[in-house]
């Protein structure tokens, strides 16, 4: 019996994390050109895309900002040459949908486990 219980925990939980990571999406600034909406809107600790006017990209986790520069992985940016930062925004509709089909998942195994399929 307690070895059912682990699984159905483990399966819930990989279940839900999977659905959870679907819940943010990389999105473009726009308005590169006002540095202080650019720096609002990037927090240290983001993971963001970064593409360069060159045409060079770069995914790096952000250690500072500033109006000028962002670093991040031992490299950093000016805004100046930067064309394009990607960074993650929630996804409502995805974050409503995972949270449902959490909820239904848990009650199919449930349902599963109370019916001796698991």
């Amino acid at each position: 019996m307690k070895d059912r219980v682990d699984r159905q925990v483990t399966v819930v939980f990989v279940a839900l994390l999977c659905l959870v990571q679907g819940c943010t999406s990389m999105q473009p600034l726009e308005q590169l050109d006002h540095r202080e909406k650019v720096v609002e809107q990037i927090n240290l600790g983001d993971v963001i895309n970064i593409t360069t006017k060159g045409g060079d990209k770069h995914r790096i986790k952000v250690t500072s900002v500033t109006r000028n520069t962002i670093s991040g992985d031992n490299k950093e940016f000016a805004l100046a040459d930067v064309s394009q930062i990607e960074v993650p925004k929630a996804n409502p509709i995805k974050s409503t949908i995972a949270v449902i089909g959490g909820i239904l998942l848990a009650m199919l195994i449930s349902l599963a486990a109370l019916f001796g399929l698991l």
